[in-house]
């Protein structure tokens, strides 16, 4: 009966060793995703206070080039018109 204790304790062990591995890879992965996308909220809140749409920065503005790189850093496209 000593034996079978020893092995169960093991299997419960290695259980809880895996099912932590599982979870620390799914936080990991969480906290990425959270990270890029407030890198991207972030941007396009510094695109729009540039173009003069927040009072605080005085209507600072920025060149076309800029504007578009910044669009395309999280993923949107230049319309020409």
């Amino acid at each position: 009966m000593k034996n079978n204790r020893g092995s169960v304790t093991l299997m419960a062990f290695a259980a809880m060793l895996f099912i932590s591995l599982y979870g620390a890879i799914v936080l990991a992965n969480s906290t990425r995703k959270y990270s890029n996308q407030t890198a991207n909220i972030n941007t396009i809140i510094n695109a729009y206070r540039f173009q003069g749409g927040d009072s605080s920065t005085s209507g600072q503005m920025i060149s076309q080039q800029e504007l578009e790189h910044l669009y395309e850093n999280v993923g949107g496209t230049v319309i020409e018109y």
